[in-house]
């Protein structure tokens, strides 16, 4: 780690800067002066019994925007616009650095909503070695928030869903202003629901709800063959190999370092129906190339999946279900 440090002229000519108070400013320095390559300083309990800093100190400079204090750790917001060192040490706080975020203008926050923000610190420090020359903040921002976007989309009801949701829940509303609850026997009854039956009256009771939320009409639910109707209808044949997809998760795993279980209906649906179209081996080759080219890593297993299916090739024609394929 460096022992020498660089102050930033444009900060402390700052209007936010100037505004603080002669302790304030100076323990901005300090923390700068015993900070990590990285803009993390640790030092906080020999600062303060230095010094005398309280708590106050810290919250006024917070409140300027000048560090984040994050679990008895400083970070400086404005490090990477401020030092320039030719030999760099990684710092010590790793798993600070997958949550501290740089924006376009490179300066560092802990805000993950925050639509300014290119990568993470620990993908700098890895991917580019702690060298600005050569990104582009913005390019990697806009390709950040795509990812965002394409998962909230994958992540919404369906508008068809949401209606029939919509019309299932009037239809129980009317019906419960159609039927008093003196005369629940006969609005059972009118739902096909046998009266005459030993189940609780509670059960029997959350019966015609079902039939009100379908969009089906409750006159062609037959109350004595419904189990034996379900147990007559086809099965779904399996479209592809289970044990493909499996394979193709765990390789997703191992390249690109994400942690999709087998029960991942979003993957296992994306990748079903490549697997339809293309062979495991192909699927395989895709994926090594889109790692090789990515720039960033996004954050969550969701955000990983929406990047890969963003650059996954769609020249070929895919039949795509409404359904699982199994």
């Amino acid at each position: 780690m460096a022992n020498r440090r660089l102050i930033s002229k444009s900060i402390h000519q700052s209007n936010k800067f100037l505004q603080l108070s002669v302790e304030d400013r100076y323990l901005y320095d300090e923390l700068v002066l015993y900070a990590d390559d990285d803009g993390f300083c640790s030092e906080l309990t020999m600062i303060n019994v230095l010094n005398h800093f309280t708590e106050k100190n810290y919250q006024e400079l917070e409140k300027a925007g000048l560090i984040i204090v994050s679990d008895s750790v400083v970070i400086i917001v404005d490090w990477l616009n401020n030092q320039d060192l030719k030999n760099h040490t990684n710092t010590q706080q790793i798993e600070l650095t997958k949550i501290t975020y740089i924006r376009t203008d490179w300066r560092y926050t802990t805000n993950l909503n925050d639509e300014n923000v290119a990568m993470t610190l620990n993908d700098f420090l890895h991917k580019y070695n702690s060298k600005k020359t050569g990104i582009d903040l913005e390019n990697l921002k806009e390709t950040r928030n795509k990812l965002i976007k394409a998962e909230s989309a994958s992540n919404s009801p369906k508008p068809a869903l949401v209606m029939e949701d919509k019309i299932g829940e009037n239809r129980l509303k009317k019906a419960e202003k159609a039927s008093p609850q003196n005369n629940d026997v006969q609005a059972l009854e009118r739902q096909g629901i046998d009266t005459h039956s030993n189940e609780a009256g509670g059960n029997r009771r959350e019966k015609p709800k079902t039939a009100f939320l379908s969009t089906k009409s409750a006159s062609n639910i037959n109350k004595y063959n419904i189990n034996k109707e379900k147990e007559s209808l086809p099965q779904k044949s399996s479209t592809v190999n289970q044990k493909e997809i499996e394979q193709l998760i765990k390789f997703i795993n191992s390249k690109f370092k994400t942690t999709f279980s087998t029960n991942n209906d979003q993957l296992i649906y994306f990748l079903s129906n490549e697997l339809k179209v293309t062979s495991i081996d192909e699927i395989k080759d895709t994926l090594t190339v889109i790692k090789e080219k990515s720039s960033i890593t996004p954050e969550t297993d969701n955000l990983y999946l929406s990047y890969i299916k963003n650059e996954y090739p769609k020249s070929k024609e895919k039949n795509i279900d409404d359904e699982l394929p199994f």
